[in-house]
């Protein structure tokens, strides 16, 4: 049990710093040449990566294999 709480520790940590990184490339590719902000929207695969994790999170939630013991 404790190995797959560290397993998901870090795989958070790895989203973590995957969020990081897209938000520095958002801010950086956020500013057309003339000074003003254009809206960067989340690229479609990562989205869907996003939210196919979200759904494997709640059923693992929801079917007691992940949470508390």
């Amino acid at each position: 049990m404790a190995r797959l709480i560290l397993f998901f520790l870090l795989l958070a940590a790895i989203a973590v710093a995957l969020n990081a990184v897209m938000q520095a490339m958002r801010t950086a590719g956020a500013l057309v040449s003339d000074g003003t902000r254009k809206v960067a929207e989340m690229p479609e695969g990562i989205r869907l990566v996003a939210y196919i994790l979200l759904l494997v999170l709640m059923l693992g939630v929801t079917s007691g294999l992940l949470g508390a013991a």
